[in-house]
């Protein structure tokens, strides 16, 4: 068993790291083509049409993501789910994209500060286009990866990055048109592999509405609509602190650090798909003698996203310094804090779990309003007083109190208990490292030296506090090896 998920979590988390493996070799050259305004822009657009997809969804791609489990064991019944998703994202889609066009221009001059940057075409009118194929791209994902098709999930996401970056080369490198080329480049190229693979999938399953399937997606869509375009909303509103109270070009210094700092947000979403599901389920059947097994891959969930923060903090600065644009020089300051944040989203995530389980999907809503206030709060706040160094922070205090508010929530509604004390003070070690890097100033020679000293926390930690759990993950990794040996050599 855990071979296979060992397998599973390899296949996912090597799918999860190609794009950025493709965004670390092309980022360096995009930053002597794009300049700190351009970088304001693509974040411009990424807040925008990020806030759109839940519209664009309704909830309905999450919802198939349930109902997946009550229907995949009769193939007609199954195949019309899958049939009136699609249909029901396609009708919703064109309703949004053409109210879209109608209101979209007053919107954007109305609330947008750059708003007059952000012209029709390409900005708004692929920021239309592109919500919609990424609600279809996930339906095809969940349904992909419940099904376990690996081969399916494999090749939609390696199709997907081919074109999403041979469009952004054309676009940012060949014609040189900054950030119109890469929101053209990469948006078209995303959409047109979606699109054959929705021309595939109909023609397997055909078209088919069942009103009586369409019901229940919409009714247990809606809450979880909410809950989601609450989330997206937070989730990008320090980025939106920085677009109202600051310059596009400060945008774009800190939009390039959530890029570096979304490789633990590749992590995080390659780990889920490879242990959530055998998690959920151990969670939802209450099979107590899978229990330490879930501990266990709890603990490497978690223990994984926090080695990743130590590593990218311990190589940034000669990484920005040796490749990247001097423009973008002041993203030292702000990675480690936003890598940082990742690992109370973690804890939060684990602990929703039991929301799912017992159908408190409100208070998935309650944690997603509790999050928006905070970065609303602390967001102004702290800019006010640290600028965007400030906004960084409280992205990190944000997901601490999230964190905390998911515990405290998951308590009362599920016995099941997640044995989490060491690496509780194994993250309060770590996170304490990170922010004394904030003490010594910008200024100071061998700065990079410094940025190490997370990472030597978590190696002397590792040895004094997890060094039980780290014996067991090397045995199991030794072990898996051996059997995998063997049955090549069969």
């Amino acid at each position: 068993m855990f071979q296979l998920k060992l397998k599973n979590t390899a296949i996912y988390t090597i799918l999860g790291f190609l794009p950025l493996s493709f965004s670390l070799i092309f980022t360096p050259i995009y930053t002597q083509y794009l300049s700190k305004e351009d970088y304001g822009l693509l974040n411009l657009f990424t807040i925008i049409s990020g806030l759109l997809i839940p519209f664009f969804g309704l909830g309905i791609d999450q919802a198939f993501g349930f109902l997946y489990w009550d229907y995949n064991k009769d193939k007609k019944k199954f195949s019309e789910l899958v049939s009136t998703t699609l249909s029901l994202v396609f009708l919703i889609g064109l309703i949004f994209t053409c109210l879209g066009f109608l209101f979209g221009p007053w919107l954007i001059r109305t609330f947008v500060k750059n708003g007059a940057h952000f012209t029709v075409w390409p900005f708004l009118t692929l920021s239309l286009i592109y919500p919609f194929f990424m609600i279809t791209n996930r339906v095809l994902l969940y349904y992909y990866r419940n099904e376990e098709n690996i081969k399916k999930y494999a090749f939609l996401n390696l199709s997907s990055l081919l074109l999403i970056t041979t469009g952004s080369v054309i676009g940012v490198i060949a014609l040189n048109k900054g950030s119109e080329g890469a929101v053209e480049g990469r948006t078209i190229g995303f959409c047109i592999i979606i699109l054959a693979f929705i021309i595939y999938e109909i023609k397997k399953i055909g078209i088919v509405f069942n009103t009586s399937i369409a019901k229940p997606l919409l009714k247990l869509g809606g809450p979880l609509f909410i809950s989601t375009l609450v989330g997206s909303l937070a989730y990008v509103f320090d980025r939106i602190v920085i677009e109202q109270f600051g310059t596009l070009e400060m945008l774009g210094v800190y939009g390039f650090s959530v890029t570096i700092a979304s490789v633990i947000e590749i992590l995080l979403a390659a780990l889920s798909n490879s242990f959530v599901p055998t998690i959920y389920k151990t969670i939802l059947e209450e099979d107590e003698t899978q229990y330490e097994n879930t501990h266990f891959q709890l603990f490497i969930f978690v223990y994984a996203i926090i080695a990743v923060v130590v590593l990218i903090i311990a190589v940034i600065t000669p990484f920005i310094t040796l490749f990247i644009s001097t423009n973008f020089i002041d993203s030292i300051q702000y990675i480690p804090l936003l890598c940082l944040s990742f690992i109370p989203r973690c804890f939060t995530q684990i602990f929703s779990l039991k929301f799912y389980k017992r159908k408190k999907t409100t208070y998935v809503l309650l944690l997603n309003i509790t999050y928006l206030l905070s970065i609303l709060i602390l967001g102004i706040f702290f800019y006010n007083f640290l600028g965007i160094k400030g906004v960084a922070f409280s992205v990190f205090l944000t997901g601490l109190i999230n964190m905390f508010s998911a515990y405290q929530l998951s308590k009362r509604i599920d016995p099941f208990h997640f044995r989490f004390k060491k690496l509780y003070l194994f993250f309060l070690i770590i996170s304490i490292s990170v922010l004394s890097l904030y003490i010594i100033p910008q200024t100071t020679p061998y700065l990079s030296l410094f940025y190490l000293l997370p990472l030597i926390v978590f190696i002397v930690a590792s040895i004094l506090i997890l060094k039980k759990e780290c014996l067991q993950i090397k045995e199991y990794l030794w072990l898996s090896l051996a059997k995998f040996s063997i049955k090549r050599a069969k």
